[in-house]
């Protein structure tokens, strides 16, 4: 657990002000990192990304190669989920927005693969 929140701070520090990233959440940041707090605690980044869309959060998640999509975090591998289409598919999308659940929230649970593994795979993903 101490890796994968190690790979996340580093990740969520990585992405901050990121052109391809409109918000960083991360629970474990400090204000002066620049990251919002979230509600959970450990690896969890959360990101939204593009224009803040639906289709910008799955050309993301379809162009990663080492983080796969998953339909549960927290594993020893990095894994990515839509909440809007799936955790939270349930809920109306006012009161998704009202939890800042956007349509282009990605959320990434980090594992304890090599960071900079990881970190270019995002990089990846948001430059295609």
């Amino acid at each position: 657990m101490e890796r994968a929140c190690a790979n996340a701070l580093r990740l969520a520090r990585h992405l901050e002000g990121h052109a391809g990233i409109v918000r960083v959440y991360y629970p474990n940041a400090t204000e002066s990192d620049g990251c919002l707090r979230a509600g959970m605690r450990g690896a969890l980044v959360s990101i939204e990304v593009g224009d803040n869309t639906r289709a910008a959060a799955f050309r993301f998640m379809e162009n990663l190669r080492l983080c796969v999509r998953s339909t549960s975090l927290g594993d020893v591998f990095t894994g990515v989920l839509h909440p809007a289409t799936s955790s939270h598919r349930d809920l109306s999308a006012e009161r998704r927005r009202a939890l800042g659940i956007t349509d282009g929230l990605v959320r990434i649970s980090v594992g304890i693969e090599d960071v900079a593994d990881i970190i270019a795979d995002v990089e990846q993903a948001l430059a295609a």
